[in-house]
């Protein structure tokens, strides 16, 4: 993905802009298991660095207050 691109985080995580933090982690957790590369079936490196991302720019709250 271009660093340009915008990425939406939460469209990604499938969550609420009014989400909490359980809701974040539950749903992080959630999709690293299902595209971690070490999962055989449904491992796919590249999405799972874009969940990566979502997830660390959702928990910082000055990041998340800029994507609001």
């Amino acid at each position: 993905m271009a660093a340009a691109e915008f990425i939406d985080c939460y469209e990604l995580l499938e969550i609420s802009p009014n989400a909490n933090s359980g809701t974040i982690e539950r749903m992080f957790r959630y999709f690293a298991q299902l595209y971690h590369p070490d999962n055989r079936d449904t491992g796919d490196r590249s999405r799972f660095d874009v969940m990566l991302e979502a997830h660390n720019t959702l928990r910082d709250p000055v990041k998340r207050a800029i994507r609001s």
